[in-house]
C-alpha cells in the first residue's frame, strides 16, 4: 500500500507530503475502521428470518446514532461561523444581484451539508419500513438492500471534517473518512447486484461466503485506490486519482443490478419485479446525484429520483412476497 499510494502521488504531479511519506499508516487506520463494518457484516453468517430482523434493529440502531450526529454537525455548521464551510474548493455562494435561473444550479454548501443530515433520516425511515413490511417474511434481496441504506447513512461522517476544520489541521483524517466512505459505496453496489442474483438462486441462506468476498474486495480496492492529499471536494472529502474509472465502475455495477431484476421478471415470469428494477434505476440514479449534486436543481432531482425509486422498489417487492 505504501509503494502505491507513493507511485501514484508521483502520478498526480502532486508534492509528496509528510502524510503522503507515511500513507502506509493511513491505510492501515482506514481499514481498522473498515474492519469494524466487515466484521459486523461477516458474522450475521447464514441469516434466518430472527436474525434479518436483528439485523434491521441494529441498523436502526445505528441510523439513529448517525442521524443524531448529522442534525447536530449540521445545526453547528448553518447557524455557527460559516469560516469552516467556505474554505472548501469548489463551491460558491448565491452572489447578490444574481438572476434566479442561475441560482438553481449554483453550488451551495447548505445544501451539501442538508443532503448529508438526510441520508442517515432516509436511512431510518427505510429500515423502520422494510421491518413492518418484512417483519414476518424472509426476502434474501431485502437482507442485502439493508446493507445499502446502512451504507447510505454512512455518508453523514463527512460532516466531521468541516465541523473540526479537520483540513487545515489533520489531512490524515480526511483521507481514512474518504477511504471509509469509498469502501461503504463500492460495497453497497456490490450487495445490491448480489442481491439481484440470488433471486433466482436455491442456496438463498448461504451468503457467508458472499459477504467475505465483497468485502475483502471492497477493503483490497480501497486500499489501492490513490487519493489527492492536495484538494478537497465541495463534498468534504478527497478526489481519487482515478475518476473516471470509478464514475465508470459505479454506473456499471448500477446497470448490472437493475439488469438483473429484469432477468428475474422473465425468470420468475413476474411483472412485480420488472417494476422493480424500474424502481432500483430511479432509486441508484438519485443515489449517484445525492453523491455528487450541490445545486438546487440536482438536489431536488437526486431526493425525488431517490424516494421515487425505493417506493416503487420496495412495493413491488413486497407485493411479490405478499401474495407468494
Amino acid at each position: 500500500p505504501y509503494t502505491t499510494l507513493f507511485r501514484s502521488r508521483q502520478f498526480l504531479n502532486r508534492p509528496v507530503d509528510k502524510y503522503s511519506v507515511n500513507g502506509w499508516q493511513l491505510i492501515l487506520e482506514a481499514e481498522n475502521s473498515c474492519l469494524v463494518i466487515f466484521i459486523f457484516v461477516v458474522i450475521i453468517g447464514a441469516m434466518t428470518l430472527s436474525q434479518r430482523n436483528n439485523l434491521i434493529k441494529i441498523s436502526l440502531f445505528f441510523a439513529v446514532c448517525l442521524g443524531i450526529f448529522a442534525i447536530t454537525a449540521g445545526v453547528v455548521l448553518l447557524t455557527g461561523n460559516q469560516t469552516n464551510l467556505e474554505i472548501y474548493k469548489g463551491i460558491s455562494q448565491t452572489e447578490v444581484g444574481q438572476s434566479f435561473l442561475n441560482s438553481l444550479f449554483t453550488k451551495s454548501t447548505t445544501l451539501v451539508v442538508i443532503q448529508n443530515i438526510l441520508c442517515p433520516v432516509y436511512g431510518f425511515f427505510i429500515l423502520l419500513s422494510i421491518y413492518f413490511l418484512f417483519e414476518k417474511t424472509y426476502v434474501i434481496e431485502i437482507s442485502f438492500f439493508i446493507f445499502f441504506v446502512l451504507f447510505l447513512s454512512l455518508e453523514c461522517i463527512k460532516l466531521i471534517v468541516p465541523l473540526f476544520n479537520l483540513w487545515n489541521f489533520a489531512p490524515r483524517f480526511v483521507l481514512m473518512i474518504s477511504q471509509v466512505l469509498y469502501f461503504s459505496r463500492f460495497t453497497a453496489l456490490v450487495l445490491l447486484l448480489v442481491a439481484g442474483i440470488f433471486i433466482v438462486t436455491p442456496f438463498t441462506r448461504r451468503i457467508i461466503p458472499v459477504f467475505f468476498a465483497v468485502c475483502f474486495l471492497a477493503l483490497a480496492v480501497t486500499a489501492l485506490t490513490p487519493f489527492d492529499t492536495s484538494t478537497i471536494t465541495s463534498h468534504f472529502i478527497l478526489n481519487d486519482g482515478l475518476q473516471k474509472l470509478t464514475v465508470g465502475a459505479f454506473i456499471f455495477f448500477a446497470a448490472i443490478s437493475v439488469l438483473t431484476y429484469f432477468v428475474a421478471g422473465k425468470t420468475l415470469a413476474a411483472t412485480e419485479y420488472t417494476t422493480a428494477a424500474y424502481g432500483m434505476l430511479m432509486l441508484l440514479a438519485g443515489y449517484f446525484l445525492i453523491l455528487k449534486a450541490a445545486s438546487l436543481v440536482f438536489f431536488a432531482v437526486a431526493n425525488i429520483l431517490f424516494v421515487c425509486g425505493y417506493i416503487l422498489y420496495i412495493r413491488s417487492i413486497h407485493r411479490y412476497n405478499l401474495w407468494q
